[in-house]
């Protein structure tokens, strides 16, 4: 796929679904976050099993090991493979965000 000038793009370990594209497959090489395209991300993290984006909106999207509440979603699902928006903080505008070993913490516009 062509890459566009805010493409998200992930390779490496994917058991958890921290790659963010559709599968829980390792990739040797480059593979855009096809969920992420439509969407201007300033900035992603990545820890070892989940990944975060904010956007220029203060949306998040998290994504990969979701036990323990990790990603901020319902313990629906243990991994999830495509990144999905952090519905409780839908009404705040996020500024950063970090990833620890067992959960993430962000900042919003507020401080």
């Amino acid at each position: 796929q062509m890459v566009s000038a805010t493409s998200i793009i992930a390779w490496g370990a994917g058991e958890d679904g921290q790659l963010g594209i559709g599968t829980n497959e390792e990739k040797e090489w480059a593979c855009v976050v096809e969920a992420l395209e439509p969407y201007s991300v300033c900035s992603v993290v990545s820890g070892s099993r989940n990944s975060l984006a904010v956007c220029d909106d203060g949306t998040m999207f998290t994504w990969g090991w979701n036990q323990r509440g990790t990603l901020g979603h319902p313990p629906e699902t243990k991994t999830e493979n495509i990144p999905s928006q952090v519905k409780a903080l839908a009404n705040v505008k996020i500024t950063q965000a970090a990833i620890g070993g067992w959960h993430c913490l962000a900042v919003d516009d507020q401080g």
